[in-house]
């Protein structure tokens, strides 16, 4: 009898094992996260983005098994309010690494238009806003005069129409004028000093604009409305040759755009802004009164409800500029995390995404705010994602991006929406000043 009892005991501690020996069998061992007890939504172990994941194993099953390949990387902030709606966040992660370089192309236009909106307020004493006339002249080579912009309303360019560009559609010409109004100079002391270190914003994206003329920045000029110059900005140099870069591996991307793959391209002077820091500026523009003084961007009210209204805003839904096709700039137009690119009309205005996405050299990153007001769901979430084949030659093509890029996005916006949706909250998140 006695040999019986312990018999028995020792089948049923095997079998309460059994499902954590699967699970752990089902991920890679090379991802240092914590073995998961229980895969279900009531009982969600301490990296509850590792709990999503192994979830849908029908969406990421390929990605956790190596996530090498695709330079995964992800942060998903799960929001709490208290009863007077202030909001506390938890951070999880997954293969987050500072020094794992990823292309972040259109991501700098994040920083880049909150900053120029600080940098327009602390030119207010001398007359300038961030609907002042901006003329752009030109002094190097590489350089564009600008005096006309047909998208805005009377034909001129300014700051908020370029910010407005570049939230709105990605807008690269938009990015570059704005670039050489602020100067790499300013982008990183800025940026340095708010605790954004990896932040290494020093080309524009004009096309055929490389190296060197990238130091040299415009002259310009703003106009009141009569037309009165109201401030010179003499163009300027910056150097950048001990600008070192933070991460590792710039020279070991393939680059599709040239048709000799063998050519890697190098990313050693390039943009680059970490994960990481990009969520918290997100944070930070999306939540003031939770964000420490030292990392605040130092804009007004109506400044922030402004970069609101144009992170959540679907192209169709401006006026100025104006964007009319909507074969093309359709609903979801940079939306990816939720949406990926379904040209479906969205029905459902409820759900609205304040986001920043960037994609090339075969890297496409989207970093968001998410809220659902019917259902009172906030969450943010930020993610890079490499494209490439398993000879490392990126697959730039159009079937790439569409049978795995975007499907991506959708299903992690989508997973963490869905689990966000029934997770239980002590207070519901009044989400009011967030709505337009």
């Amino acid at each position: 009898m006695p040999a019986l009892n312990i018999f028995y005991k020792s089948c049923c501690w095997l079998f309460a094992l059994l499902p954590m020996v699967v699970l752990a069998q089902k991920k890679p061992a090379s991802t240092p996260h914590k073995r998961l007890s229980e895969a279900n939504t009531t009982h969600l172990a301490a990296n509850y983005l590792d709990t999503i994941l192994l979830l849908h194993p029908e969406y990421f099953n390929a990605i956790i098994r190596n996530p090498r390949m695709n330079h995964v990387q992800i942060i998903y902030t799960q929001i709490n309010r208290d009863a007077k709606n202030k909001a506390s966040f938890t951070h999880y992660k997954y293969r987050l690494n500072k020094e794992e370089y990823f292309y972040a192309a259109s991501m700098v236009k994040l920083p880049v238009s909150v900053l120029a909106l600080e940098k327009a307020e602390e030119l207010k004493k001398l007359g300038v806003t961030p609907n002042s006339i901006m003329l752009t002249d030109s002094a190097y080579a590489c350089q564009h005069s600008t005096y006309t912009d047909t998208s805005s309303i009377n034909g001129y360019p300014s700051i908020a129409q370029y910010v407005k560009r570049m939230l709105l559609v990605s807008d690269n010409i938009a990015y570059s004028r704005i670039y050489e109004f602020l100067t790499p100079e300013y982008i990183h002391q800025k940026l340095w000093s708010k605790g954004y270190p990896t932040a290494r914003i020093r080309i524009r994206f004009d096309v055929n604009c490389l190296g060197l003329p990238n130091n040299y920045t415009n002259p310009i000029r703003f106009l009141n409305d009569s037309g009165k110059v109201i401030y010179r900005q003499r163009p300027k140099y910056y150097s950048a040759s001990t600008l070192s870069m933070p991460a590792r591996n710039t020279n070991k991307l393939i680059d599709f755009d040239n048709p000799n793959y063998s050519i890697r391209k190098d990313f050693t002077k390039s943009n680059y802004v970490c994960l990481q820091d990009l969520h918290e500026m997100l944070k930070s523009i999306m939540f003031p009164a939770e964000t420490l003084p030292a990392k605040s961007f130092k804009i007004s009210n109506e400044n922030r409800k402004f970069l609101w209204q144009y992170l959540q805003m679907m192209p169709y839904e401006s006026c100025s500029p104006v964007y009319a096709d909507r074969s093309h700039y359709i609903d979801s137009y940079k939306k990816y995390l939720y949406y990926g690119q379904d040209s479906a009309e969205i029905i459902n205005k409820n759900i609205r995404i304040f986001n920043v996405v960037g994609e090339s050299y075969g890297y496409t990153t989207d970093c968001a705010y998410i809220v659902d007001f019917e259902h009172q769901v906030e969450f943010m979430v930020s993610a890079t994602y490499y494209v490439q084949k398993s000879n490392g030659v990126i697959d730039g093509t159009d079937e790439a991006y569409n049978l795995y890029v975007m499907p991506f996005f959708r299903n992690l916006g989508q997973s963490i929406y869905d689990y966000e949706l029934k997770r239980n909250k002590k207070y519901l998140p009044d989400l009011l000043e967030f709505k337009f």
